[in-house]
């Protein structure tokens, strides 16, 4: 079993209600690569505030937040906040149904381009906008699997 991983200032960015830190990208892929040496899965941007202690073979979920001097236990699932020592969960970040689009939608696969032309609904609040998006994916993957 491998040591547990403390971070420290690795990355950072100040909304925790913003989804989308794409400004912070080269952060987290600097991250990711040093957690997968730990024998840690680590989702799509996820926050590690400052001296969070991550136990190995632990699995932490897309979209999730770690408070600072955090020591982290067990799995951590999508966008949720969790904190303290054990982690607990203080909140998840949205409601349910937007969890489940943002998980379906997997928009941090995305081209560039398309996350541009999107960025406007992706990160407002308008669960309506949202849907229509992952109905769009659906209709392009089922069409694009067809063909």
């Amino acid at each position: 079993m491998s040591n547990p991983f403390l971070i420290n200032k690795v990355n950072s960015y100040p909304d925790p209600n913003n989804p989308y830190p794409l400004e912070h990208y080269d952060r987290l892929c600097f991250l990711k690569n040093i957690i997968d040496n730990h024998n840690i899965f680590v989702g799509d941007f996820t926050y590690y505030d400052d001296n969070a202690l991550i136990m190995p073979g632990i699995k932490i979920g897309d979209g999730a937040i770690i408070a600072a001097n955090s020591v982290v236990t067990k799995d951590v699932e999508s966008y949720t906040i969790v904190g303290g020592n054990p982690a607990q969960l203080i909140r998840k970040r949205f409601e349910d149904e937007v969890i489940n689009l943002l998980l379906e939608l997997q928009w941090w696969h995305w081209s560039i381009k398309k996350i541009t032309r999107n960025i406007d609904i992706l990160c407002s609040n308008n669960l309506e906008k949202l849907q229509q998006i992952c109905f769009e994916e659906r209709e392009h993957k089922k069409n694009t699997s067809n063909n």
